[in-house]
C-alpha cells in the first residue's frame, strides 16, 4: 500500500481519532462509529473494539507498537527527515507481520535538531509548500509532522479529504498535571510525558487549523477529577 493509494479517498467525509488523554468515553463504544477510526500509539490497545472496515494506526514509534497491530492499516515511517538531518527508523521490519496491511513512507519534521531537543511546537511559518499539494505528496511519498504522532496524521487527515474530525481523549488544553488516561496506562504502563505535552497540545491545534480540518472534542474529562 502506498500513500498515493488514499489520495482524498475519504473526500468530505467525517472521522474519529482516538488518543491517549484523559476522557469519559467509553472505548466499547468505538465500535459504533462506521466512519473511518485512527488510532494513536497506546490507542492501539483498543483496536479490537473498533469495528470499521477502516481502521488506521498511526505512530512515530511504530516499532514500539508493532506487535499490537492486527486488523488496522499501519502507517509506517522508515526515516525521519529534519531541516538539518535524516536518519532512519529504529528499525524492526524482519519482525513485521507479513499479515499486516502496511504504508510504509518518509515524515519530514518541521523543526532543526536544536528545535527538537528544545520540544517547541511548531509555527504557522514553518509548514512547507510541498504538504498542501497532494502529487508532491506523493511524489516524495512523505508526511509532515512535529512533536507528536498526531501531526502526522491531521496532515493525512487532509491528504484522504476528511473534512471533520470527532477527537477523543486529544483535550486542546494543555494542564501541568496532564497525563494518559488511567484505563490506557493500566494496559501499558506508561503514563505520558509533561514534558511533550507542552509540545504536543499546541502542535495539534495548529495543524488542525493549517490543514483546515473542523475538530470535535467529544467526551472530554474535566482533569482535576482525576486527581479527587
Amino acid at each position: 500500500m502506498n500513500l498515493g493509494d488514499f489520495s482524498n479517498c475519504f473526500s468530505g467525509q467525517n472521522a474519529v481519532v482516538v488518543a491517549s488523554g484523559p476522557t469519559n468515553f467509553e472505548y466499547p463504544r468505538l465500535s459504533e462509529f462506521q466512519c473511518p477510526v485512527f488510532l494513536v500509539n497506546d490507542t492501539i490497545r483498543l483496536e479490537h473494539f473498533v469495528q470499521s472496515e477502516h481502521c488506521f494506526f498511526f505512530s512515530h514509534h511504530p516499532y514500539q507498537f508493532q506487535d499490537l497491530v492486527h486488523k488496522s492499516v499501519f502507517f509506517y515511517p522508515l526515516r525521519y527527515i529534519r531541516l538539518d538531518e535524516t536518519f532512519p527508523c529504529d528499525e524492526k521490519l524482519s519482525e513485521l507481520s507479513s499479515s499486516l496491511r502496511v504504508v510504509f513512507h518518509d515524515l519530514h519534521i518541521g523543526c532543526n535538531k536544536e528545535e527538537w531537543r528544545a520540544n517547541q511546537s511548531i509555527t504557522q511559518e514553518r509548514f512547507p509548500v510541498w504538504c498542501l499539494d497532494r502529487g508532491l505528496v506523493v511524489d516524495k511519498n512523505a508526511l509532515f509532522g512535529h512533536t507528536g504522532s498526531i501531526t502526522s496524521l491531521i496532515h493525512f487527515l487532509w491528504f484522504c479529504g476528511i473534512q471533520k474530525v470527532r477527537m477523543i481523549g486529544c483535550c486542546p488544553h494543555f494542564y501541568p498535571y496532564h497525563r494518559h488516561d488511567t484505563r490506557l496506562s493500566a494496559l501499558s504502563g506508561r503514563r505520558g510525558s509533561l514534558f511533550d505535552l507542552a509540545a504536543i497540545i499546541p502542535n495539534q491545534i495548529q495543524f488542525l487549523e493549517f490543514f483546515g480540518v473542523e475538530a470535535e472534542y467529544i467526551a472530554d474529562r474535566h482533569l482535576e477529577m482525576l486527581f479527587l
